[in-house]
């Protein structure tokens, strides 16, 4: 009997591996395509960034910006490594941590016109603030 669970449980560790991999080539994509690099690059003319780990809007720096890639991987190993040790238990915890749905905010972001085409410092400004308004949020400028 005890032999028949170990390989239960180690066949289990395959699961949680795969989808984790396969979950960090999905948020490496993303953060390399257009809409996402467009974000960037509206939200750098006014001195922020989008945090994919925080799902949230920060001041910029180049070095916050090395620091958020640095945590996502690590969130990403840690998340994906305890689930591989829970076995089919942790393939069901990733799929629920990894198809959840997005937040509003990061909605409303990506699919704004922040994400369609260059902007002036200015009309970031104007966005920002209505999506902060809308959202009830503190304004990030």
């Amino acid at each position: 009997m005890l032999p028949e669970l170990a390989a239960i449980y180690g066949v289990g560790m395959l699961p949680p591996l795969l989808v984790g991999v396969v979950q960090r080539v999905r948020a490496l994509r993303k953060r390399k395509s257009k809409q996402f690099l467009q974000v960037q690059k509206n939200l750098r003319s006014v001195n922020l960034f989008w945090s994919a780990v925080e799902d949230n809007i920060k001041k910029y720096s180049e070095e916050q910006e090395l620091k958020e890639a640095r945590k996502e991987s690590a969130t990403f190993r840690v998340i994906t490594i305890s689930a591989i040790f829970l076995s089919w238990p942790g393939l069901f915890l990733l799929l629920v941590i990894f198809l959840s749905p997005s937040s509003r905010l990061q909605k409303r972001v990506f699919e704004s016109v922040l994400s369609e085409k260059d902007l002036s410092a200015q009309e970031v400004r104007l966005h920002l603030k209505a999506v902060a308004e809308e959202q009830n949020l503190e304004p990030w400028i």
